[in-house]
């Protein structure tokens, strides 16, 4: 992974208060190390966020246990996570 991308996939996760509070960290080239991080995570807003995390890193091979869900996280999300997935839209990006 290049460090533009790199720095892309972290500035994602800055986006995202829930990630950035639990100091969530994109590691290497693949999800497991964020994916190892998001498991310590215990309700459904960090857990989509997270989804949405490893969606953008790779669309077609979501980690067991962590698929995101539009529905669901519109349902479970605050203000400041919807503006993150806005920025998102507004511009989107896969890695």
């Amino acid at each position: 992974m290049s460090p533009a991308t790199q720095q892309r996939m972290q500035a994602l996760i800055d986006s995202f208060p829930s990630l950035r509070q639990a100091g969530c960290r994109w590691q290497g080239d693949t999800c497991h190390g964020f994916v190892a991080q998001a498991k310590q995570l215990h309700n459904a807003y960090d857990r989509q966020a997270a989804a949405f995390i490893c969606y953008v890193w790779n669309k077609y091979d979501a980690p067991k246990g962590l698929r995101f869900d539009f529905q669901a996280a519109i349902d479970a999300w605050d203000q400041p996570h919807v503006e993150a997935l806005r920025a998102w839209l507004r511009d989107p990006w896969y890695a």
